[in-house]
């Protein structure tokens, strides 16, 4: 195995994905593409004439997640949510390059397996990296731009995400400390939501070590991106802290529009009403 320890552990991440596919507020058609890199899962959900959004969720997640946390978005987009390579155990076990060329060459190569030409993009996250290098890629695919809390942008403080973060992640994965688990969920998650907490905790112990963040932007990098763009940030985000992700995003992308969540964490609340102002903000955007 290449992101699992076996294919056992890989298996046992497919029984907690029920829960999060039931969140979805929209009947949910299921693909599978093809691509150079690998196997692609792919989740729709939103009426089939409603314009695309293509997007691409967060690292260790999946397309289910990423659909349960957009609330009534899929009511008036045909959201298309692509599984990364690496991180979901719904697509192939391979690994997705970190590079803006990858990036590019995957993304709009699902679209042209799904005859999608042009498409709204969203990126969450680690997802965000995906997104964001796909757009300045290959400007000409894409309407516009929406990024929350992206990768790729700025680094958290390295001494506060080690004692925070590493040192529990550390307690879990090696002595299943459930301790060590609950403060690591505490410094990610906005609000504890079990389903959430289980699942992080059986990714800790069913992924491979390997992750490595996605590579920064240098300030050439995005310059062919000049699309509407989106920036939703969290203030408290220990992993890209809010207000010094606004300012480099304002500086690589023009005219961004950005909100800041204040008092977020890297995952914002799950909430009925946070789903519903993301939907609506993004909407808004994109309308």
């Amino acid at each position: 195995m290449t992101v699992f320890k076996s294919e056992a552990a890989r298996l046992s991440l497919l029984e907690h994905l029920p829960t999060f596919k039931a969140r979805v507020l929209a009947l949910i058609d299921e693909v599978e593409v093809q691509t150079q890199f690998g196997r692609t899962h792919v989740s729709m959900a939103g009426p089939a004439d409603a314009p695309p959004l293509i997007a691409v969720h967060g690292a260790m997640a999946s397309s289910f997640h990423l659909l349960a946390e957009l609330g009534p978005l899929p009511k008036t987009r045909r959201v298309i949510v692509l599984d990364v390579l690496g991180q979901s155990p719904l697509s192939e076990d391979a690994r997705l390059p970190l590079t803006q060329a990858a990036a590019g060459a995957w993304v709009t190569e699902v679209m042209d397996k799904l005859n999608i030409p042009q498409a709204d993009l969203l990126g969450v996250s680690w997802g965000g990296f995906f997104a964001s290098r796909a757009a300045a890629a290959h400007p000409e695919r894409f309407k516009s731009l929406t990024l929350l809390v992206p990768s790729g942008y700025v680094d958290g403080p390295a001494f506060e995400a080690m004692w925070r973060l590493a040192l529990p992640m550390f307690g879990w994965r090696v002595f299943a400390h459930e301790p060590s688990l609950r403060r690591m969920t505490a410094a990610l998650f906005t609000t504890q939501d079990e389903a959430w907490v289980q699942w992080l905790g059986a990714c800790m112990q069913s992924f491979n070590t390997q992750l490595v963040a996605p590579p920064l932007a240098n300030d050439t990098e995005l310059s062919a991106w000049r699309g509407r763009t989106l920036v939703v940030a969290a203030e408290s985000d220990l992993s890209f802290p809010g207000e010094a992700l606004l300012e480099r995003v304002r500086a690589l992308h023009p005219g961004v529009e950005t909100e800041l969540v204040k008092g977020a964490r890297h995952a914002p609340p799950f909430t009925d009403e946070f789903r519903a102002w993301l939907a609506g903000r993004v909407e808004r955007f994109l309308g």
